[in-house]
């Protein structure tokens, strides 16, 4: 209504965007879900390059300018499904991005190394973290860190992350940076 011109003001206008914002939220559970279900299907295991994927993600996710990247990529493939690598990524960056230090300027830290078969891959910002009490709650599936219907997100994105890791036999550590703050999370 309020894009056809219509004037809603007052309590009609507050339930439709109350409304807009839980359709939003419903929204991004049903792709979450989605993509918790297509984990290591529907995709071929090829050689990736994870800095190739990156740049994708990065490039999709537009983030503002105020964002520096710092990036480290050790230069070895690694054997997975590229949408599992894309769907990583955008999981950590989206978080990144979104839990960030805002408009203090964000740092997001990448390193990607390879030793042997194993491919780890550590992302840190500069935001506040995840304080360590709630770092359990934030695997599971439809928990936000963050409270109300305007948060932006289903509370899938690292329930997601966990199962794609685990999928490949690896693990999800989270950490929250004491001196530097920021949270740091590990794939192994």
């Amino acid at each position: 209504l309020m894009a056809q011109g219509v004037d809603l003001a007052g309590e009609p206008s507050e339930i439709l965007s109350l409304m807009g914002a839980h359709a939003r939220r419903l929204d991004a559970m049903l792709a979450g879900l989605l993509a918790y279900s297509r984990v290591g299907r529907l995709q071929d295991i090829v050689t990736v390059e994870p800095q190739d994927v990156f740049k994708q993600v990065v490039s999709a996710l537009s983030p503002p300018e105020n964002v520096d990247f710092f990036c480290h990529f050790n230069p070895s493939a690694v054997q997975m499904g590229q949408a599992d690598v894309a769907k990583i990524f955008e999981i950590l960056l989206s978080n990144a991005l979104t839990h960030g230090a805002g408009d203090a300027g964000q740092r997001i830290e990448v390193t990607s190394c390879k030793s042997g078969d194993v491919w780890e891959l550590m992302i840190a910002d500069n935001g506040p973290g995840i304080p360590a009490e709630q770092i359990e709650n934030a695997m599971k599936p439809m928990q936000r860190l963050s409270a109300g219907a305007e948060a932006p997100s289903a509370g899938l994105g690292l329930f997601i992350l966990d199962r794609i890791v685990r999928h490949y036999g690896g693990e999800v550590v989270i950490e929250t940076r004491r001196r530097r703050g920021g949270c740091l999370v590990r794939l192994r």
